[in-house]
């Protein structure tokens, strides 16, 4: 499950694709407020979900973007948002990590003759960056989509992904125009419906392997995101 494919989803599910008006920013925006209620959810039957720290490895010389590693699959991919970012020379010890300031605007340029991260900013989604004339690794505290992929099965994690999808597009819906508001009970009914099978998935999962998933299914039985408590 990553950022990106939720974004992808819910602008199909508005058939603007050309992001006329539903940019990766204002989608992030809303999944952003829905990711909160479902952390909420997570926590409130035992899930507590912490802020992550990621240490990137070996950043090439030149790299302006962390593009490469917020794709699907990789090491950033469920990143919602970044909090602190540090550099160090790659291959150094803890003790040469170095804070890294957060600005509204980075340069655009490439600098060679300065080696590290002089400054970065999160806009449209990713991750920028100054360049470095040298290779760094980098230290990227973030918060994630709740990792609810307890379960080894690739159709729980599809409908995860699916709730966080129908979940977002249903407030979008909701604060839109009267036209597009009246797909909010659509999304809605969706929701629900990838709700159940995520919880029938694990309901299955427990009866053939106990497994941690299963341990955890009687808090979530009665209401798994949408039903009381997540709305």
């Amino acid at each position: 499950m990553s950022v990106d494919l939720i974004v992808r989803r819910v602008q199909n599910l508005f058939d603007d694709v050309g992001e006329s008006w539903c940019d990766k920013d204002y989608v992030i925006g809303k999944l952003a407020i829905v990711n909160e209620d479902l952390e909420s959810f997570l926590e409130a039957i035992g899930l507590d979900y912490q802020d992550a720290v990621i240490v990137l490895p070996n950043v090439p010389v030149g790299t302006t973007d962390l593009s490469s590693f917020q794709g699907e699959g990789q090491p950033l991919s469920q990143m919602m948002g970044i909090d602190h970012l540090e550099w160090r020379p790659a291959g150094a010890d803890d003790t040469a990590w170095q804070d890294v300031p957060r600005e509204d605007k980075i340069d655009d340029t490439v600098t060679g003759g300065i080696a590290g991260i002089s400054s970065y900013t999160f806009r449209l989604g990713l991750v920028e960056i100054t360049a470095s004339s040298s290779i760094v690794d980098l230290r990227v505290s973030c918060t994630l989509l709740p990792d609810m992929m307890q379960s080894d099965s690739d159709l729980y994690i599809k409908g995860a992904t699916n709730i966080l999808v129908y979940r977002t597009a249903e407030l979008i819906a909701q604060l839109r125009s009267v036209s597009k508001s009246v797909l909010a009970p659509f999304f809605e009914k969706k929701a629900i419906k990838a709700e159940d099978n995520v919880m029938t998935i694990l309901v299955k999962q427990e009866q053939n392997v106990r497994r941690r998933a299963g341990g955890r299914r009687t808090g979530m039985q009665t209401s798994l995101i949408g039903r009381t408590q997540f709305q």
